[in-house]
């Protein structure tokens, strides 16, 4: 999977099956979905709190997954 910017540029999209899968999710959700693109480690309050989540959810034994549809 690739994607063009504005400028015409194109680059390799990383992590494709999460954002199928997400693309997916959203797709089948009533209402509208906002995407906003924040820096990592740019000091933003909300991208830190996530970041936390990220790492502790990380460090569970067993994820549990919500069944595909």
């Amino acid at each position: 999977m690739s994607q063009s910017n504005s400028d015409s540029e194109t680059y390799s999209v990383r992590n494709q099956d999460l954002i199928r899968k997400l693309k997916k999710l959203i797709d089948s959700r009533i209402g509208s979905v906002k995407l906003t693109h924040v820096r990592g480690h740019q000091g933003n309050y909300n991208n830190e709190q996530a970041d936390k989540l990220s790492k502790t959810g990380s460090l569970k034994e067993e994820i549990i997954e919500k069944d595909e549809k």
